[in-house]
């Protein structure tokens, strides 16, 4: 017997679609979602009737974050 997955939905920072993917079950929404090199983070539920479905499902809407990657480790202070 398999785990349920939880449906996810990633969005650009503009709100346009980008991708449904599946994730492992949580007892609670992840607040960032990792696809490649994009980072995303949680934005809203919503809830979504599909058809061929028992009833509506609650969704969570992630949108594309700016990030950096760090790789300066030394004192901050010297290169301020």
């Amino acid at each position: 017997m398999s785990t349920p997955m939880m449906r996810v939905q990633l969005y650009t920072r503009d709100g346009e679609f980008v991708v449904e993917g599946l994730i492992p079950p949580f007892l609670e929404w992840p607040q960032v979602i990792l696809w490649g090199s994009r980072i995303f983070t949680w934005y809203e539920e919503v809830m979504v009737d599909r058809p061929g479905q028992m009833g509506p499902e609650m969704i969570p809407f992630y949108r594309e974050a700016f990030s950096v990657a760090l790789v300066l480790t030394q004192d901050a202070k010297e290169h301020a």
